[in-house]
């Protein structure tokens, strides 16, 4: 069980040719017991820090771990809006903790009893491209962890390319830094439905690839 109270601020400003503006910042407090019962984890072992998370209640995956203890959640999002079609999103935050009850990895961005802090941002066109990052920093604004993402999706063509850097983590079975490329697409075939995808994940730090696929839907 938690309980948590909760304050949005949105400002909000329109500019001009129907831009519309929006910053608000978010402060959330948590009340949760300390202890649990201890429960093996098989279901909960790589958390995900990230802005659809900052102000979750629980930011385990599965069931078999419970995010615990009291917390506050602080953060601020942007958002541009342009009537051409296109927007940015920015969000900005990290957790504090009263207590380090070890619940997190080094790797997870949530140990500790200050998070690491989250950057993210996205920016998305009408015409179907898109781009979207994320950081966790450590106070010395060392990377944890990394993503960036470039899409471009239309009724017949879709194409994801990106990078993605993990910090070493023997808790979460990374011995030593994750260094990858990926790439991802999709195209349609005739008018039938068919679809042909390719995808493709490269090591930098193996000088490899680490996996690859063709499919056919």
């Amino acid at each position: 069980g938690a309980v948590a109270a909760e304050l949005r601020w949105p400002l909000v400003k329109a500019g001009k040719n129907g831009v519309n503006h929006v910053l608000e910042p978010v402060i959330q407090l948590v009340a949760a017991p300390s202890g649990t019962e201890t429960l093996p984890n098989e279901d909960s072992v790589l958390v995900e820090f990230d802005q659809g998370n900052l102000f979750a209640l629980n930011r385990f995956p599965g069931a078999d771990a419970v995010e615990r203890g009291a917390r506050a959640n602080i953060g601020v999002n942007y958002l541009r809006q342009d009537p051409a079609g296109w927007g940015l999103g920015l969000t900005f935050g990290r957790v504090l903790r009263a207590d380090n009850l070890g619940q997190f990895t080094t790797g997870s961005g949530l140990n500790g009893r200050k998070s690491d802090w989250l950057a993210a941002a996205q920016v998305t066109s009408a015409n179907g491209l898109g781009l979207t990052n994320r950081f966790l920093l450590d106070d010395a604004l060392d990377v944890t962890k990394a993503e960036m993402l470039l899409s471009y999706n239309r009724p017949r063509v879709g194409l994801d390319a990106g990078y993605l850097f993990h910090k070493a983590d023997a808790a979460e079975g990374r011995p030593i830094d994750t260094n990858e490329v990926v790439f991802d697409g999709r195209f349609a075939i005739g008018q039938a439905g068919w679809q042909a995808r390719v995808m493709n994940r490269y090591d930098l730090e193996a000088n490899r690839a680490s996996n690859a696929g063709l499919g056919l839907t």
